[in-house]
């Protein structure tokens, strides 16, 4: 044939097979049953890692925080949103407060503070006591659950509860009317309003006393009265409240959600009609917990809080770091005793404070707090700072690795010897070679720019039988010691047993012949109520392995009764009394199991099929894995299994073809075809 002839042969096959393809291709679209959706502004860990480092969160607790997550898994811009806003340094509490959600509506970690590094939260330093009023306001306490001293001021509405017993046994309430007066039986009317309660007790028992002579008496408060306060200032909820007149000014700034950020609490001035003006230092109350600055309210009080005053930070081996607010004339030692006083592990010799001033810039105040004539009085912007002994001696360091429980770096001690490090390191793992381990020792040569290692092998079987033996090394600063594993040792292999067993647990395999039928005689073989069909094998790294338990126990030689690896999990399931039938029926759910039925009947009994069901689409997975279709063609239905579940799949919606758009592409693809067989044509010529 001549060449271009079966040129021309091969260009109009290719016509012809671009003509189809697209056909091909475009009803493969139009009938695929599991489209994929394709996500969008979705973040991987590792580029969610760097969005998190990026907004100031530091790279190793943002590691920690990701590794809780699912491998794979990617976030949104919203859950990124929340993840900055859980982490980024300076976050309120106030915002973190409550669940934060992620797409599904599943809960986020909240602040993770267990996964921070001390000297990473030690960095996040608040102002001290506002965490106090983050909470709600709690409700009034009933009357009757609080105390309620002589000193009390009654007043308009209160109820004064009287009760008499000996001679006479009576028991009255009376209310304090407008005019602020008592109306006593049989005793007339005694002026109440404005007094003490205690100063109102001893009136009644000389009034009662001369009515009924030998009668003894109490008189305490029932029902109390309300009042109005106003909260102004810095504070939260500024406004006019209504409270109990048991209510203290603890209780107005409870109800008005505490001082803002900078409103103080040391300078909170409670004005009250008639009376000259009065400071009150809530510092009092909330580092010793003295009340007395806790005075009761009366109605008509105005509680205002004043802006906040010139502050210290506090920060290092003290016992709570924060930033305070200071007095005139407060000293250092005024300052650290608010902050809990020092540390066991605090540096007296130096303490820093570091000050600025307009006149004199930056100054650095190096204090020995041993020393009391080197106390200093604080001024706004103080940063004071103490230090850990380990900052004048530096903790030092070695490592252990290996067949050991716990490897990684420990703190040396003076005395630590290789025994000693072992020990620390929760001891030996099994597979540990006792004959040689290593110790490598770097050493800094004296007046040379380099360094070299030394090895030292040791016996480690023979610093464990005698810890005086020469081969239990002390160790130095840097060394690393290194547990060596027996050669060709392995684990020993473990297989999960559960569910319908006589004897579940874990199992130990005896050798890499071990097989199913083995391991389920050593468990005492399956209960009467074991469903073996449906029992499943799970194997690590590699998911579930499809057999029949059934015929791995009824003949030993089957192909189903394979051998067991290390890490193999094996669940027998109940006998299942149900069929499960879902999709795209009118009532999914589970029916009893009857034998001899088909799909039809499970179908039927479910409520049959939804509009967009497709009805040829019936499919039955059985319990062993296998998926088979329950309307054949040319074959009856399969029977419905014990375990199995019926699918109904919903009937896809095929997309029109453009054969105007189909007919322009190809006129194209055939034109570009004949421009390039008439160019080779003339070639040939």
């Amino acid at each position: 044939m001549p060449r271009l002839a079966r040129l021309r042969i091969r260009i109009t096959g290719l016509i012809i097979l671009l003509l189809l393809v697209p056909g091909i291709a475009q009803a493969q679209y139009d009938t695929d049953p599991f489209p994929q959706d394709e996500e969008f502004d979705r973040f991987t860990s590792e580029e969610a890692l760097q969005i998190l480092i990026t907004n100031g969160v530091d790279e190793r607790i943002a590691t920690q925080y990701l590794e809780r997550f699912e491998p794979g898994r990617t976030f949104s811009e919203a859950e990124m949103d929340v993840m900055v806003r859980i982490m980024a340094p300076g976050v309120p509490e106030d915002e973190l407060e409550g669940e934060a959600l992620d797409d599904e509506g599943a809960a986020m970690p909240l602040f993770p503070e267990i996964i921070y590094p001390t000297d990473l939260a030690e960095k996040i330093i608040k102002p001290f006591g506002y965490e106090f009023f983050h909470r709600l306001p709690a409700p009034d306490l009933p009357v009757e659950d609080i105390t309620v001293g002589p000193e009390y001021v009654v007043g308009v509405g209160d109820e004064i509860l009287i009760t008499l017993w000996g001679d006479i046994e009576r028991r009255f309430a009376r209310v304090i009317d407008r005019q602020g007066r008592l109306v006593l039986p049989e005793a007339g009317v005694v002026t109440a309003a404005g007094r003490t309660l205690g100063e109102l007790r001893q009136e009644l028992e000389a009034v009662f006393g001369q009515l009924y002579r030998g009668a003894r008496m109490t008189v305490s408060l029932g029902d109390v009265r309300t009042i109005q306060v106003y909260v102004s200032g810095d504070i939260h909820r500024p406004g006019t409240y209504t409270m109990s007149a048991l209510s203290t000014v603890l209780s107005a700034l409870y109800h008005s959600g505490g001082p803002t950020a900078s409103g103080s609490l040391r300078r909170i001035m409670l004005s009250r009609r008639g009376q000259e003006q009065r400071d009150i230092d809530l510092y009092e109350f909330l580092l010793s917990g003295d009340r007395n600055s806790d005075v009761p309210l009366q109605s008509g009080d105005v509680v205002h809080i004043l802006p906040l005053g010139p502050t210290v930070k506090v920060s290092g081996e003290v016992r709570r770091q924060a930033i305070y607010e200071i007095h005139d004339g407060e000293t250092l030692r005024n300052i650290v005793q608010m902050a809990g006083g020092l540390t066991d592990l605090a540096l007296h010799e130096r303490i820093t404070v570091d000050r600025y001033s307009e006149s004199l810039g930056e100054q650095l105040y190096r204090i020995d707090w041993n020393d009391s004539a080197q106390d200093i009085s604080m001024r706004g912007g103080d940063e004071v700072s103490v230090y850990s002994v380990y900052h004048a001696h530096p903790k030092e360091f070695v490592e252990i690795y290996g067949r050991v429980h716990e490897p990684g770096i420990y703190r040396l001690v003076p005395g630590l010897r290789v025994a000693d490090l072992i020990f620390r390191a929760g001891g030996l793992e099994e597979g540990a070679y006792g004959e040689r381990a290593e110790l490598t020792r770097v050493i800094e040569a004296n007046g040379d720019s380099f360094t070299r290692t030394e090895l030292h092998p040791f016996r480690l079987q023979d610093l464990l039988d005698d810890p005086n033996s020469d081969q239990n090394l002390s160790l130095q600063k840097g060394d690393k010691v290194f547990v060596r594993t027996t050669p060709g040792w392995q684990p020993s292999p473990v297989v999960a047993l559960k569910g319908e067993v006589r004897f579940p647990g874990k199992y130990g395999l005896k050798g890499l012949s071990d097989r199913i039928s083995d391991l389920m005689e050593r468990a005492g073989g399956a209960t009467p109520d074991a469903f073996l069909k449906g029992a499943q094998l799970h194997r690590h790294l590699e998911g579930r392995i499809i057999i029949d338990f059934s015929e791995a126990l009824q003949s030993l030689d089957s192909s189903d009764n394979i051998e067991l690896a290390d890490r193999d999990s094996i669940y027998v399931p109940r006998l299942p009394e149900t069929i499960r039938v879902s999709g795209a029926i009118a009532n999914p759910g589970h029916l009893l199991y009857v034998p001899g039925k088909k799909s039809s009947y499970y179908v039927a009994n479910t409520g049959g099929f939804l509009e967009n069901a497709n009805r040829g689409a019936v499919k039955i997975m059985r319990v062993t894995g296998e998926v088979i279709s329950a309307k054949r063609r040319f074959w009856p239905d399969p029977e419905v299994r014990r375990g199995d579940e019926i699918v109904v799949l919903v009937q896809e919606e095929r997309r029109p073809v453009d054969w105007g758009k189909r007919l322009r592409e190809s006129a194209t693809i055939i034109a570009s075809l004949a421009t390039t067989v008439y160019i080779i044509s003339n070639i040939n010529k």
